[in-house]
């Protein structure tokens, strides 16, 4: 567990064997540690710098390939009271990472007050069941035709996650 509260942003609280902890805005079973798909007694962290990292990995491809793409470093994570894992962004470059759409109307006219649509997070989940979990696993997914707005910006992940105070699965620890 000492990794579980180095690698934590902070810890929320738990149950036997989990920590439940935020690591880069991500709220996640054991700080997102996982020791599944690694050798003996490795484990498997969050990268470093995962910002820098997926615009080193755009870039590389646009001067390899020539191709403008969007990049999202994918793991997978487990949603409150459901079964199973979905997949997670925990950085992107090259693609708007959310779409604002409040202000917009919904099927009945009404405007929409605070939805934003997790466009990053939607296209993680696509690779992360095209990728699989067991050994299945493929470290890479090509998502084509997807709708999503390439960018030429810098994108910073904090531009993914809600303030705490603002979040209902954090607010609803402290309650």
């Amino acid at each position: 567990m000492e990794i579980v509260y180095r690698e934590s942003d902070k810890i929320l609280g738990g149950v036997a064997g989990f920590a439940m902890a935020t690591t880069n805005g991500i709220l996640a079973p054991n700080a997102g540690i996982d020791k599944s798909n690694s050798k003996g007694t490795k484990i498997i962290l969050y990268p470093n710098e995962p910002d820098k990292f997926a615009e080193e990995l755009k870039r590389k491809i646009f001067l390899e390939l020539k191709l403008h793409v969007g990049i999202i470093i994918v793991d997978s994570r487990l949603m409150p009271a459901r079964i199973g894992t979905t997949g997670v962004a925990i950085a992107c470059a090259g693609i708007e990472p959310t779409k604002d759409l409040r202000g917009e109307k919904d099927l009945d006219g009404n405007p929409l007050k605070v939805t934003f649509q997790a466009t990053a997070d939607n296209l993680a989940s696509i690779a992360n069941h095209k990728m699989g979990e067991g050994d299945d696993l493929h470290p890479i997914a090509i998502v084509r035709d997807s709708g999503c707005e390439l960018t030429n910006r810098k994108i910073v992940s904090d531009e993914m996650i809600i303030p705490y105070e603002q979040c209902v699965y954090i607010r609803s620890f402290s309650s």
